[in-house]
């Protein structure tokens, strides 16, 4: 389960170095000023990075366990590790509710 994890980061370094030049050829290619010819050329660049640096093969892992499934996306831990941690009072903020 742990080696998922840096696999993960790996994608998501990926992602971030070619999501610039992606943006820049997607620009390239819908504008219609430029020639025709040219915007052919840069759709053959655009669609070549398209299957390595792909947003969706990202997938929210926990950063203590590298499990994949139940990550509460902006403290990045799972579920469990969530509970456990608001538990010891470690994440400032959290407490538990009670009716």
């Amino acid at each position: 389960m742990r080696y998922l994890a840096p696999k993960d980061l790996r994608r998501r370094f990926r992602f971030l170095k070619v999501e610039y030049k992606k943006n820049l050829y997607r620009s390239l290619f819908f504008d219609r000023r430029l020639p025709i010819t040219f915007r052919l050329f840069i759709y053959k660049f655009f669609i070549d990075g398209a299957k390595q640096s792909s947003l969706s093969g990202v997938r929210n892992r926990c950063i203590i366990t590298g499990r994949g499934r139940g990550v509460y996306s902006f403290f990045g831990l799972s579920r469990f590790q969530f509970k456990k941690l608001a538990n010891l009072g470690i994440l400032t903020g959290i407490e538990k509710t009670g009716w």
